[in-house]
């Protein structure tokens, strides 16, 4: 399949405010990736998605949000299969965030994959008639961990994200949009608001060079392109420069073949062995400890990997657990760390060919101890 990146073109001026109001028609503040069965066309202020693929069509904000309030109308046709994402990746692995659903399936009523369903989750609280070609209004709120969804005069889902065992490890910041598979979705009269962020995020690269980092140890280059740090030429660790002990990170992994590294927490020095734990990164499924495990604990599930690509790599520590997901899945899980302390987080290259890492971000943390 031939994958196209399409950016509308309605000739509109973003203003400064492109990333705190977001229409439809703000041509520059979408992103959107295809196949060649999809379609998508924008005319007089009616946004139509349409066609099936084994890869979903799917219509990006170019910014990341937390909190949103947004409405809109939509449109869905017989055998449609669509929805609205929140807090999406950047990746492909949609999973890791949050989906509401459209459907025009007859048999979806009032279930995990019927129109108000958080998809494949939680069910609608109330169900919405599947009536086809209806316009339906549609007003979502998302204030974490409070998510409202209102469709026509019902409340669909009305949720406390950190109450529900379903979205343990959702991302708690991302891309807005609509992901489409099958049939056909229209919509209109949609305006998203920005609402004020609440997670404290940290960015840990800056995109250009590696203020704030340290190179130890080792041969490893740790070099810096196009947003991206490459780690190559044996072995070598990069420095975060922050002491944390408790936090939640997620960041994006890609490797040539057989490329092994790392992603080490709670690190003091590398003189003794004091390193902390490692979070593996090695995409041979079927191997040992591959990408996600957490080193000499506990196995990840290699079912996640996708080689050569890039992956969506989540860590999240208090105390003595650790538990990780890769590209939305949980891949391991421990009540045993080695080391309750403050220490460094350092990426590690440990082998021929090449470790890419982008957009390492800490959520949150707890540095009180």
């Amino acid at each position: 399949m031939r994958v196209l990146t399409l950016i509308l073109a309605a000739g509109f001026c973003v203003t400064a405010l492109a990333n705190d109001v977001l229409t439809l028609e703000q041509s520059d503040g979408w992103e959107t990736i295809a196949s060649d069965e999809h379609k998508l066309r924008l005319k007089r202020g009616v946004l139509s998605l349409e066609g099936s693929s084994h890869a979903p069509l799917a219509h990006l904000s170019k910014a990341d949000y937390e909190n949103v309030d947004l409405k809109f109308e939509f449109q869905v046709h017989k055998w449609c299969a669509s929805g609205l994402v929140i807090h999406a990746p950047r990746n492909g692995a949609y999973r890791a965030g949050i989906e509401i659903e459209f459907s025009g399936h007859p048999d979806h009523k009032g279930d995990i994959f019927s129109t108000g369903a958080l998809f494949r989750v939680k069910a609608p609280d109330s169900v919405v008639p599947n009536t086809e070609k209806d316009w339906r209004t549609c007003r979502v709120r998302m204030a974490w961990p409070q998510l409202r969804v209102q469709i026509d005069d019902k409340v669909v889902q009305d949720v406390n994200l950190e109450n529900e065992p379903g979205f343990a490890g959702t991302l708690r910041q991302g891309a807005v949009g609509f992901l489409h598979n099958s049939g056909e979705l229209n919509v209109r009269n949609f305006e998203l608001t920005r609402l004020p962020d609440t997670e404290g995020h940290v960015s840990m690269f800056n995109g250009s060079d590696l203020d704030g980092w340290t190179k130890i140890d080792g041969p490893a280059k740790f070099d810096v392109s196009d947003g991206v740090i490459r780690a190559s030429g044996g072995n070598g660790y990069l420095q975060y420069d922050e002491l944390v002990q408790d936090f939640d990170l997620h960041m994006y992994v890609r490797t040539s073949p057989g490329a092994n590294g790392g992603v080490f927490f709670r690190w003091q020095r590398e003189d003794g062995g004091d390193r902390g734990t490692e979070i593996q990164v090695w995409d041979i499924t079927g191997g040992v400890m591959p990408t996600a495990s957490i080193y000499g604990i506990e196995r990840a599930d290699d079912a996640l990997i996708t080689p050569g690509e890039w992956q969506l790599l989540q860590i999240h520590v208090r105390g003595s657990r650790c538990t990780t997901h890769l590209n939305g899945g949980k891949a391991a899980e421990t009540d045993a760390l080695p080391h309750i302390r403050k220490g460094y987080i350092v990426l590690q290259m440990h082998s021929q060919g090449w470790i890419d890492f982008r957009d390492p971000v800490l959520v949150s943390r707890d540095d009180s101890q």
